[in-house]
């Protein structure tokens, strides 16, 4: 399977629902079959669920007859996966519904977190508080352009969380900051005006070797 393409949990959860009502409705012999199983088999590789992936192997197995199982392992299966997908779908629904709030609350104004030590102009590694999947992040600016900065948050949430919302992430515990211990930078790539970022400012990390590091890995695979 191509392994580049890239799916979200919506179209997973519009997968598997096909899968369970065909199963249902005695017609798992449909050519779509293969196609949903795909679509499943590539979100669940991109958001690093090794259990959801062998999961879909074990239902194609099933189908292609290539393994003895009991004669109500394929709809346990697919129950499994349609649980687990739920589950995804739902907190990536919670995390864009914080995102959205706090973008509303950043752009009309009311940033309660403006910055006393507001820079002429931000540059790379410059850390902001701004808006991002599911709230506020201090985020570390990776670029700049005459409009708009583009930042990679951090946060507490653990490397496997984050992967299951389909999130690379990479710990910054071992900068050596107080600031930073048991933080990861991850793979949320967002972008705000820079006037309204510069307000934000909330310091540099310019001089720390493992965050730059970890900043450039992060966006040599974005």
């Amino acid at each position: 399977m191509n392994n580049k393409r890239t799916y979200k949990s919506s179209d997973a959860r519009y997968a598997i629902n096909r899968l369970v009502k065909a199963y249902r409705n005695k017609e798992m012999n449909d050519p779509r079959i293969a196609d949903h199983l795909e679509v499943i088999w590539h979100f669940a590789f991109r958001c690093r669920m090794w259990h959801v992936m062998n999961r879909v192997q074990t239902v194609m197995d099933i189908l292609m007859g290539q393994t003895t199982v009991p004669s109500d392992a394929l709809w346990k299966s697919l129950i499994f996966l349609q649980a687990q997908i739920e589950e995804i779908h739902r907190k990536n629904r919670v995390m864009n519904v914080r995102e959205s709030n706090a973008r509303s609350r950043f752009f009309a104004g009311n940033n309660q977190s403006a910055s006393e030590e507001c820079p002429d102009e931000l540059k790379v590694y410059d850390v902001v508080k701004i808006p991002t999947q599911g709230g506020f992040h201090y985020s570390i600016v990776a670029e700049v352009k005459d409009d708009y900065v583009c930042c990679f948050p951090t946060t507490t949430a653990s490397r496997r969380d984050l992967e299951n919302m389909g999130c690379r992430s990479l710990s910054l515990t071992g900068s050596g900051l107080e600031r930073f211990r048991g933080i990861r930078l991850t793979s949320s790539r967002v972008k705000i005006p820079v006037d309204i970022a510069r307000q934000s400012y909330k310091g540099s990390v310019s001089d720390n070797a493992f965050i730059k590091d970890a900043l450039s890995r992060m966006m040599a695979s974005a």
